[in-house]
């Protein structure tokens, strides 16, 4: 080695594991999201009367089956920032085929 040349210290690797934790399930009354209605009923189930803005994304099968359903994002009461990854995340990790992703607008009340 020569002497002008510094040892550069070893860079520490972190080992991971990423995994899909249930929170729980729901039930659906149709085998497959048909049409965009059973998709709003859905995630309107899910969502419920929510007082601010939710970013939720429902992974389907190949044959359109829902396989899971995730807030990606809760907002402030008029907005949600959502990065594609997080989007993405659970999809993947679930073996999803295709999404549905949606938002709520916070009902205002007089």
């Amino acid at each position: 080695m020569e002497e002008n040349q510094k040892k550069v210290p070893a860079k520490r690797i972190q080992l991971v594991d990423v995994v899909l934790e249930r929170k729980g399930s729901q039930l659906f009354e149709g085998r497959r999201v048909r049409s965009p209605i059973d998709a709003a009923n859905i995630i309107r189930d899910f969502i419920g009367d929510s007082d601010r803005e939710r970013f939720v994304v429902l992974g389907l099968s190949t044959k359109n089956e829902p396989q899971v359903l995730q807030v990606v994002h809760t907002g402030s009461i008029n907005s949600s920032i959502v990065h594609p990854r997080d989007v993405m995340k659970a999809l993947i990790l679930a073996n999803c085929a295709s999404c549905i992703v949606a938002h709520n607008h916070r009902a205002t009340r007089s």
